[in-house]
C-alpha cells in the first residue's frame, strides 16, 4: 500500500486561520499590529449608594372590626320590626320585638302569690295581737277552774267509795273527767304562752324563704319577657335582616346583622421574605380604589404568627386599621371595597444600578462596568429590592461606577466604548478619553 505525504499548509494560510486579525502583506512577509474593534457606543448610569427600603404592595378588601349576628333569646312571633337595613343603630336600640302577651299574664299571676306570701310573712314577725294573747289567757283560767273542780270531785268521790257509798264506776268516771280536764288545762297553758311569746324564728324564715323563691320567679318571668325583645349590641350599622313581621322566631335564631364601622380594617397576606420588616403600630398607606387615588392612613393592627403551609401557603395575614370616614352620617368605606396596602421596610444602606444595565441572558445577572481606560469588564452580580427605576445589587461593584445599560447586548470585556451621554455622567476617572469627560447623574431616568 503506498503511502501519500500530507500537503503541506502554508504558512500564510495558518496565520490566516489563528490570527484572522491579522493583516498578511505577503506570504512570508511580517504581519502589522493587530487591529482594534472600533468603540461601541453606549449610554451609562453611574452606581449610586442610597437608603433603601422594601416596598410591597398587597390588594385586600375592607370588613367592619366587629359584626354580630344577633339572635332571639326565646321563642315568638315577631310582632314588631322597626328598622329598614342600612339603617344607623345605637347601641341598646330595638332592632325587633316578639309576642309577649303570655309571660305578662304569668308574671301579674306571680305577682299576686308575692303578695299573699308577703302578707303572712308580715303576719309571723309581727305576732299575735294583744286581744288574741288575752282570749288565750281567759282560755286557760278557765281551764284551770274545771280542772280544779274535777280534781275535788275525784277527792270527795274517793271519800265515799271508801264508805262503800258508791260503785266502782261513778269513781273511774271522776278520775277520767279530772284527767282530761287536766290535759285540757295543759293546753290552754301552752296556748297562752304561745301567743304570748309570738311566732318561732324557723317559722318567720320559712316564710321570708317562701317570699324570695316568689321574688325570683318574678324576675325570670320578667327576664324571659325581656328575652322578647331584641337590642342591637353595639353602635353600628344593620347590614342584614335574617327575619320580618309574623315571622316566628326560634330561641337561638338570628334576627339581624349589625356591623360596627367607625374602624374598618384590612387583612392582606405578606410573603415570608418580607413580614421580618413588617412592624406592629406602623403607619401604612391605604389606597381604596373606589374612593380615587389619594392615599389614606391605616396602623398595622396585628401580624398573625401562622400561614396557610398545609396548602402551601407561605404568607402571613397581617391586618391593617383605620378610620371610617362619614359623609351625612353615612360610612364612605364600605364592607366589601378593594385595598391596596403599601408596605415600607426599615431602610438600610445599599449600592443602586439602573435596572437596564442587569444583563440575565448568561443566567446569572452581570453588570457591565467601564473602566478609567474606557475598557468593559463583566461582574456578576446579586439583585435585591428595588426602588423606582434602580435595583439593589451586590457584588465587586463600588459607589460611583460607571454602568453600561444602553449598548450592554454589543460588548465584550475587555472591549473600548465610546460613552454618548457624556453630558449627563461625571467621571473623572475617564478624564483621560477626552469623550467621557461629564458629571455623575443621580437621577432614576435613562
Amino acid at each position: 500500500m503506498k503511502i501519500v505525504p500530507a500537503q503541506r499548509r502554508s504558512p500564510c494560510l495558518g496565520a490566516m486561520i489563528l490570527l484572522p486579525t491579522l493583516a498578511v502583506l505577503g506570504c512570508g512577509g511580517p504581519p502589522v499590529e493587530r487591529a482594534e474593534r472600533p468603540p461601541t457606543d453606549v449610554t451609562v448610569v453611574a452606581v449610586r449608594r442610597d437608603a433603601i427600603a422594601v416596598q410591597v404592595a398587597l390588594v385586600g378588601t375592607v370588613v367592619p372590626i366587629e359584626v354580630s349576628r344577633v339572635a332571639a333569646r326565646g321563642n315568638g312571633r315577631v310582632k314588631h320590626f322597626p328598622l329598614r337595613e342600612g339603617a344607623k343603630v345605637n347601641a341598646n336600640d330595638v332592632l325587633a320585638e316578639l309576642e309577649t302577651k303570655s309571660i305578662s299574664i304569668e308574671i301579674k299571676a306571680a305577682e299576686a302569690q308575692l303578695k299573699e306570701k308577703q302578707q303572712e310573712l308580715a303576719l309571723r314577725e309581727a305576732g299575735f295581737r294583744p286581744e288574741e294573747v288575752a282570749q288565750a289567757k281567759a282560755r286557760m283560767l278557765a281551764a284551770e277552774a274545771i280542772f280544779r273542780r274535777a280534781v275535788g270531785v275525784l277527792e270527795r268521790r274517793q271519800q265515799l267509795h271508801e264508805q262503800g257509798s258508791i260503785t266502782d264506776d261513778e269513781l273511774d268516771e271522776a278520775a277520767y273527767s279530772a284527767t282530761q280536764n287536766e290535759q285540757l288545762h295543759a293546753a290552754s297553758i301552752a296556748d297562752y304562752e304561745l301567743k304570748r311569746a309570738g311566732n318561732r324564728k324557723e317559722e318567720i324564715e320559712a316564710a321570708r324563704a317562701a317570699v324570695a323563691a316568689q321574688e325570683q320567679e318574678i324576675a325570670r318571668l320578667q327576664d324571659e319577657l325581656r328575652k322578647r325583645t331584641i337590642r342591637a349590641p353595639f353602635d353600628g350599622y344593620l347590614v342584614e335582616k335574617h327575619t320580618d313581621v309574623g315571622e316566628w322566631v326560634a330561641e337561638g335564631g338570628v334576627v339581624a346583622t349589625v356591623a360596627r364601622l367607625d374602624e374598618v380594617e384590612v387583612e392582606v397576606q405578606v410573603d415570608e421574605k418580607y413580614i421580618d420588616q413588617i412592624r406592629v403600630g406602623k403607619t401604612v398607606d391605604v389606597f381604596i380604589d373606589a374612593l380615587g387615588h389619594e392615599p389614606r392612613s391605616g396602623t398595622i393592627r396585628a401580624i398573625v404568627p401562622r400561614s396557610n403551609w398545609q396548602q402551601g401557603s407561605h404568607g402571613f395575614p397581617v391586618v391593617v386599621r383605620m378610620k371610617n370616614e362619614f359623609i351625612d352620617g353615612r360610612p364612605r368605606l364600605k364592607e366589601g371595597m378593594i385595598a391596596r396596602i403599601t408596605f415600607h421596610g426599615t431602610p438600610h444602606e445599599a449600592l443602586l444600578a439602573h435596572k437596564d444595565a442587569v444583563v440575565r441572558s448568561s443566567g446569572r445577572p452581570t453588570v457591565y462596568v467601564v473602566g478609567t481606560g474606557g475598557e468593559i469588564r463583566g461582574v456578576a452580580v446579586t439583585e435585591g429590592i428595588s426602588d423606582g427605576s434602580f435595583i439593589e445589587i451586590r457584588g465587586e461593584i463600588s459607589d460611583g461606577d460607571l454602568l453600561v445599560v444602553e449598548g450592554a447586548e454589543r460588548v465584550r470585556p475587555l472591549d473600548r466604548v465610546h460613552i454618548l451621554n457624556t453630558s449627563e455622567v461625571n467621571a473623572p476617572r475617564l478624564a483621560t478619553e477626552p469623550s467621557t469627560s461629564a458629571r455623575l447623574t443621580t437621577s432614576g431616568g435613562d
